[in-house]
């Protein structure tokens, strides 16, 4: 509760100050997937899922009620000197967590086979957003417009392209040391980045 509450304070203090678009940084969902924090919460003798549904209810409770204002929420897997975290696909909490959250737009991580099929994108409800993370921000090889166009073209199976859009995986430094690649290498990913997106969403 005191947590939600000083989220609260923070984002109307951006909602004051004009902002209409808010990020909210969410990675310990994927603690609801990986095997190694399933087996220690339940080793404490707590359940996973009734976790998620706490934290999914306090997520809503921090955004509600701010009019005209787009949210979204980013859930990956770790992201910290080219290292991940956690493990594990979104096939187990999908549809709880998809349709649960109210956030407007779901920034997803899909940069490495760590995350899975795009299946789980059928959970995904009409009026939301599923932002796929297909750029990673841990290496330094720049993605081609070929392969982000297939992989937007299987996600296309599962979710319109209408619902769908494209970003870098995560931040390129999530902290202060940053990730293994080179600014220039940051640039060029973005520019491939936005040419996708000019050729699939015009």
């Amino acid at each position: 509760r005191d947590v939600v509450i000083v989220e609260r304070q923070i984002i109307e203090q951006l909602f004051q100050a004009g902002c209409r678009y808010i990020g909210i940084d969410a990675p310990g969902y994927t603690a609801y997937v990986d095997p190694d924090s399933v087996g220690a919460m339940r080793s404490r003798g707590d359940d996973p899922m009734e976790i998620m549904e706490r934290s999914i209810q306090a997520d809503n409770e921090m955004i509600a009620g701010f009019a005209d204002t787009v949210f979204g929420i980013h859930i990956c897997r770790g992201n910290r000197q080219s290292m991940w975290h956690r493990e594990g696909h979104y096939d187990a909490i999908a549809e709880k967590l998809f349709a649960g959250l109210q956030h407007q737009r779901l920034l997803l991580e899909y940069d490495t086979e760590r995350a899975g099929s795009f299946e789980p994108l059928r959970f995904v409800p009409k009026g939301k957003i599923a932002v796929l993370g297909l750029i990673t921000t841990k290496v330094g090889r720049v993605e081609t417009v070929d392969e982000l166009r297939r992989r937007i073209d299987e996600a296309a199976h599962y979710l319109s392209l209408e619902q769908l859009a494209i970003s870098p995986q995560c931040g390129f430094a999530s902290s202060l040391r940053g990730n293994l690649l080179s600014e220039d290498e940051q640039f060029r990913k973005l520019e491939v980045m936005l040419e996708v997106a000019r050729k699939v969403w015009n």
